[in-house]
């Protein structure tokens, strides 16, 4: 009797599983039935013709026939999602035909040999045509394909792209220009300097010019008219193609609007916009310095540079050096870069004016006058050859050191990144991140045998993250202040208080200080001043200071009508997101891009709300630069300068009275020429009161009382 075939062997299974399973999938033609029959039948294995691949090791003549000749999925199921046909591994045939440069086919290949023999970088396998399904439907009988090169199709591509954007032509951009005939002039050069810069671009501009809709503006006459009409025309004149489209709608005098255009526009060169007014004094403080200007927030110097000696001139000859030439000609050259680095040192020096401080004394090697207060306090400056940086402005900058500690964390190593990059520019944003970080080291601490929390976390756990972000970043009052207090807390502990125990009171003095003395501290200085804002008041401020946001925000939010007056910061220009902010909450608001004109404005206005980034034992406050400028001009003007600040940014111990002692350079805006500050000194007396989280109904502090305030109100938990 003959015995049958068992049902349970691995052969069996694993054609049962895969080869069915893809039949049933893909095709349920009779082709694929009978390629694909069960191991149990009794017909005879089918016979693959002279022309099909041959057997590979290691598989059964079914499964390399299957692989060989089965044509794969229908080509409906195969096209790729993304538009583009299917190239090297997305081809899932693993027997393709590749089609020569002269037409023809090769013979079947194996995919895989083919994409090994390719250069990944400029070549590609591509999908031209998918086999046919069965016997009775058309194509080929194997998946064609064709090795292109990746740098030619992307030029073709690229090609094809230029010339569907030149069907389409360009772009037509159109603008809009408002003039008053009763224009500034200044404001008119503004509008020529971008109908010109409109022009040149191609772009189409319509000009509409008229009187002012209110009344009580003031109206130019019919001459004042017809010159602000003849400047417009002298400037379409200047731009090359420039011509009316349309003709003029109106009369000169009453609502005039030209249409104009340019056909053929040039390349728009490049406005430079000056950003420093220029001025000269007498007295300039500045030795070895042609021209100096402070304007605000910046500081714009130039400085004769050393004339090139002759003594380290190239040699006439090329001839290769022997290495004992070279290595006297080196010599030769620092000898002479020394002797005229002396000479510039003996020139500055002759021209400096003596130091008249008492106290100050200027050590010999031509240094930076010393000064008594940790070695910060500056003298007069000279001029510096290297650089063209005056050297009191040195100490402004610091290097920031790429390389860390090996115990500092991740969690700081990223915060440090963060300063460094200015991505964390605020104060309190910067102490949130750092106590946040503070709080993961905690959290992975864990105290060696033999030593305790209190004696071993600060110096040798604390101490390295510190020094990290102070190299990344000079620290601000609001940080100092922080690790004060947290260091005073962790030598509270006593020494046998166990470390589960300390860890978690560190961490919930760390919430204790991020919820009482920032967020709380915000919403409580943002409500005292809404409070006092009257009906009818108009508010100045300078930037944009997240308190002073706040708190205009919530005197809206109590029902109250005022204006506001936004004088922005002319490098920044985040007043700009002030302003929109409140505009859209209803708020009436007058903005101005830069101080010019401060002084009308200040005299408009009620009162004027700054924010500080930290204020000093004396009273001073540190801002960014410019808030001097307001707070001086608000000052002369009789009105109330209110200063917003968290008390965790007051500093106990430093004072100061001029701006370049504690103080840092905009990177951004640095360059041999030209460098800005970042913050300014604003003297107590400019200062009519100081709010805190401590005051409430409206009520604020001098800024010469904040040290007894804090001494009076400070929590004992934090202090």
């Amino acid at each position: 009797m003959r015995s049958s075939q068992c049902l349970c062997n691995s052969a069996t299974a694993l054609r049962r599983v895969f080869i069915n399973n893809a039949a049933a999938t893909w095709d349920t033609s009779g082709q694929l039935q009978r390629l694909l029959l069960p191991a149990i039948s009794n017909s005879k294995p089918l016979q693959h013709s002279s022309s099909s691949p041959p057997h590979r090791p290691f598989t059964t003549h079914l499964v390399t026939q299957f692989r060989g000749r089965s044509p794969g999925p229908p080509a409906g199921l195969l096209k790729p999602a993304a538009p583009g046909p299917l190239r090297d591994y997305d081809i899932p045939f693993p027997w393709v035909q590749l089609r020569n440069e002269n037409g023809t086919l090769s013979p079947p290949q194996e995919k895989s040999a083919i994409l090994k023999k390719l250069n990944p970088v400029r070549q590609s396998l591509v999908l031209l045509a998918f086999p046919r399904t069965d016997e009775s439907s058309k194509g080929p009988e194997y998946p064609i394909c064709r090795i292109v090169d990746r740098q030619e199709e992307l030029a073709k591509a690229k090609e094809k792209l230029a010339q569907e954007k030149a069907k389409k032509g360009p772009k037509v951009v159109e603008k809009e220009l408002e003039i008053n005939w009763a224009i500034a002039p200044h404001d008119l050069r503004t509008r020529m300097n971008q109908l010109a810069k409109f022009l040149a671009k191609g772009y189409k501009v319509k000009v509409t010019m008229s009187h002012p809709k209110r009344k009580d503006k003031k109206r130019a006459s019919l001459v004042e008219a017809k010159q602000v009409l003849k400047t417009v025309e002298e400037t379409i004149s200047e731009v090359s193609g420039a011509e009316e489209e349309k003709a003029r709608e109106g009369d000169v005098g009453t609502t005039l609007v030209l249409h104009l255009h340019n056909p053929k526009p040039e390349k728009a060169a490049e406005l430079e916009h000056e950003n420093n007014r220029k001025c000269a004094g007498a007295g300039d403080p500045w030795s070895g310095l042609e021209k100096t200007h402070i304007a605000g927030r910046g500081v714009h110097f130039t400085a004769e540079a050393p004339a090139p000696t002759n003594a380290t001139s190239a040699p006439a000859n090329t001839e290769k050096l022997t290495p004992a030439q070279l290595k006297a000609k080196a010599k030769a050259e620092k000898a002479a870069r020394r002797a005229q680095v002396k000479e510039a040192r003996a020139a500055a020096a002759a021209a400096a004016p003596a130091p008249q401080e008492k106290g100050a004394a200027v050590d010999g090697k031509g240094g930076k006058p010393k000064g008594k207060q940790d070695g910060q306090q500056l003298g007069v400056p000279r001029a510096s050859v290297s650089g063209r940086r005056p050297s009191m402005h040195r100490v402004l900058e610091k290097e920031k050191e790429q390389e860390a500690h090996k115990d500092v964390h991740p969690a700081v190593l990223a915060v440090g990144q963060m300063m460094a990059t200015y991505v964390l520019n605020d104060s309190i944003a910067r102490l949130k991140a750092m106590l946040l970080a503070f709080k993961k080291v905690i959290e992975s601490y864990e105290t060696p045998k033999g030593s305790s929390l209190s004696r071993h976390f600060v110096p040798h756990v604390l101490n390295p993250q510190i020094e990290y972000l102070t190299e990344c970043r000079p620290m601000c009052f609001a940080m100092g202040n922080a690790i004060r207090l947290l260091k005073g807390k962790i030598n509270k502990f006593d020494i046998d208080t166990p470390e589960d125990e300390a860890k978690e009171a560190l961490l919930e003095w760390v919430d204790f200080v991020i919820n009482e003395r920032i967020t709380l501290a915000e919403y409580a200085i943002a409500l005292n001043a809404a409070e006092s804002i009257n009906e009818g008041d108009t508010i100045l401020t300078y930037g944009r200071h997240r308190l002073v946001e706040k708190a205009l925000l919530k005197a809206k939010e109590l029902g109250k009508f005022f204006d506001v007056i936004v004088i922005d910061d002319h490098f920044e220009r985040d007043g700009q997101n002030l302003a929109t902010t409140l505009c859209q909450a209803g708020i009436h608001v007058l903005y101005s891009p830069n101080l010019g004109g401060l002084r009308p404005k200040v005299a408009a206005a009620s009162n004027v709300f700054l924010g500080g980034e930290g204020i000093f034992a004396n009273g001073s406050m540190n801002a960014r630069s410019g808030t001097a400028d307001v707070a001086m001009a608000a000052a002369n003007a009789g009105v109330k300068v209110m200063v917003l600040c968290e008390s965790i940014n007051f500093d106990r111990d430093r004072v100061s009275v001029d701006s370049m002692t504690y103080n840092e350079v905009d990177p951004e805006r640095n360059t041999p020429d030209f460098f800005r500050v970042l913050y300014d000194n604003t003297h107590d007396k400019y200062i009519s009161g100081v709010m805190t989280e401590f005051e409430s109904g409206g009520g604020s502090s001098p800024a010469q009382a904040i040290l007894a305030l804090l001494r009076k109100q400070e929590d004992p938990l934090i202090a």
